[in-house]
């Protein structure tokens, strides 16, 4: 998510362009949820 690349000083220009960065990976998790999606913890 764009919270942890911005921690780790990633460079964005250095991934793959078919990789889609959302701002908070938190977030994302809940909507995908409401979704329909599950969340599976290893």
């Amino acid at each position: 998510c764009g919270n942890a690349l911005n921690a780790l000083e990633v460079d964005r220009s250095k991934l793959p362009e078919q990789v889609r960065i959302v701002p908070s990976g938190v977030v994302e998790i809940i909507r995908k949820q409401a979704e329909g999606y599950y969340y599976i913890r290893p």
